[in-house]
């Protein structure tokens, strides 16, 4: 099982999913939290669930489905250590890192 660790870039962006989410989905408040944490028990007992991301050697992205956000990670194999680094909805456009 790894260790699952995030920036806070990652908990400042979760955080500000979370409070949208509350404000605009009242009939689901908890539905992206819930989501959030289970897709981080997900990476700690499955690392490499996410998929790859195109041009970048390794890093990683989980889709959480009801949602629409992406979690982008690193798996360190070395260390058994995920590091969520970024929190993104998918229709902010290319994402986070890229161009």
């Amino acid at each position: 099982m790894a260790t699952v660790r995030t920036t806070t870039r990652a908990d400042d962006e979760a955080e500000r999913a979370n409070r949208w989410w509350i404000r605009n989905r009242p009939a689901a408040r908890d539905a992206f939290v819930r989501e959030y944490q289970a897709a981080l028990l997900l990476l700690a007992e499955s690392p490499r669930a996410g998929l790859p991301v195109r041009n970048h050697r390794t890093l990683r992205r989980l889709v959480l489905p009801k949602t629409g956000y992406l979690v982008f990670y690193r798996y360190f194999e070395e260390a058994s250590v995920v590091l969520v680094k970024s929190v993104w909805h998918a229709r902010r456009g290319k994402g986070p890192f890229r161009g």
